[in-house]
Protein backbone atom coordinates (compact mmCIF):
# COMPACT_ATOMS: atom_id res chain seq x y z
CA UNK A 1 0.00 0.00 0.00
CA UNK A 2 1.19 3.66 -0.87
CA UNK A 3 0.58 6.23 1.47
CA UNK A 4 1.59 9.04 -1.22
CA UNK A 5 -0.22 9.19 -4.08
CA UNK A 6 -3.21 11.99 -3.80
CA UNK A 7 -4.47 14.74 -5.60
CA UNK A 8 -6.19 18.04 -4.10
CA UNK A 9 -9.78 18.14 -4.94
CA UNK A 10 -11.28 20.92 -3.03
CA UNK A 11 -8.23 23.66 -1.37
CA UNK A 12 -9.93 26.12 0.72
CA UNK A 13 -6.96 26.73 2.90
CA UNK A 14 -3.52 26.77 1.95
CA UNK A 15 -1.64 27.76 5.41
CA UNK A 16 -1.60 26.08 8.65
CA UNK A 17 -2.07 29.51 10.90
CA UNK A 18 -4.68 31.10 9.88
CA UNK A 19 -6.86 33.24 12.85
CA UNK A 20 -5.47 30.83 15.33
CA UNK A 21 -6.88 27.42 14.06
CA UNK A 22 -5.35 23.95 14.34
CA UNK A 23 -5.50 20.95 11.86
CA UNK A 24 -7.72 17.92 12.02
CA UNK A 25 -6.80 15.56 9.94
CA UNK A 26 -8.98 12.42 8.57
CA UNK A 27 -7.85 9.62 6.25
CA UNK A 28 -10.83 7.95 4.96
CA UNK A 29 -10.90 4.02 3.81
CA UNK A 30 -11.72 2.85 0.17
CA UNK A 31 -14.97 2.24 1.72
CA UNK A 32 -16.23 5.40 2.78
CA UNK A 33 -17.93 6.64 -0.57
CA UNK A 34 -20.73 9.44 0.70
CA UNK A 35 -18.50 12.84 1.97
CA UNK A 36 -22.22 14.48 3.07
CA UNK A 37 -21.37 13.66 6.79
CA UNK A 38 -17.99 15.31 6.13
CA UNK A 39 -19.19 18.63 4.81
CA UNK A 40 -22.01 18.40 8.08
CA UNK A 41 -19.06 19.07 10.43
CA UNK A 42 -18.13 22.02 12.22
CA UNK A 43 -15.30 23.88 10.37
CA UNK A 44 -13.55 27.18 9.12
CA UNK A 45 -11.51 25.33 5.89
CA UNK A 46 -11.86 21.96 4.72
CA UNK A 47 -9.02 20.43 2.32
CA UNK A 48 -9.60 17.48 0.48
CA UNK A 49 -7.34 15.21 -1.24
CA UNK A 50 -8.34 12.21 -3.51
CA UNK A 51 -6.19 8.64 -4.17
CA UNK A 52 -5.05 8.54 -7.61
CA UNK A 53 -3.28 5.33 -7.33
CA UNK A 54 -5.52 2.15 -6.54
CA UNK A 55 -3.19 0.72 -4.21
CA UNK A 56 -3.21 4.31 -1.97
CA UNK A 57 -3.96 3.35 1.82
CA UNK A 58 -6.27 5.84 1.70
CA UNK A 59 -9.38 6.82 -0.47
CA UNK A 60 -9.57 10.56 1.10
CA UNK A 61 -7.17 12.60 3.04
CA UNK A 62 -9.25 14.88 4.39
CA UNK A 63 -7.54 18.49 6.30
CA UNK A 64 -9.97 20.42 8.95
CA UNK A 65 -8.94 23.62 10.15
CA UNK A 66 -10.86 24.71 13.08
CA UNK A 67 -10.73 26.77 16.33
CA UNK A 68 -8.70 25.10 18.87
CA UNK A 69 -11.37 24.49 21.60
CA UNK A 70 -13.39 22.87 18.84
CA UNK A 71 -11.09 20.53 17.74
CA UNK A 72 -11.46 17.96 20.51
CA UNK A 73 -14.91 17.89 19.30
CA UNK A 74 -14.56 17.46 15.74
CA UNK A 75 -12.58 14.45 16.55
CA UNK A 76 -14.51 12.73 18.51
CA UNK A 77 -17.58 13.15 15.59
CA UNK A 78 -15.11 11.93 13.04
CA UNK A 79 -13.96 9.09 15.38
CA UNK A 80 -17.81 7.42 15.27
CA UNK A 81 -17.41 6.65 11.73
CA UNK A 82 -16.26 3.35 10.72
CA UNK A 83 -13.06 2.59 8.83
CA UNK A 84 -11.53 6.36 9.69
CA UNK A 85 -8.42 7.45 10.97
CA UNK A 86 -8.65 10.89 12.73
CA UNK A 87 -6.30 12.85 14.67
CA UNK A 88 -5.15 16.62 15.73
CA UNK A 89 -2.39 17.37 13.49
CA UNK A 90 0.18 19.54 16.14
CA UNK A 91 3.55 20.90 14.31
CA UNK A 92 6.48 20.53 16.04
CA UNK A 93 10.00 23.06 16.00
CA UNK A 94 13.13 20.84 16.06
CA UNK A 95 15.95 22.41 17.73
CA UNK A 96 18.87 22.71 15.66
CA UNK A 97 21.58 19.72 16.76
Amino acid sequence: MQIGGYIPIQLQCAYNDINGDVKVMAFLDHRETKLDFYYEQTFHHLNIYEAYFENCAYSYVMEYFVQEQDAHVLVQQLKTRIDIEVALYKECKLQPV
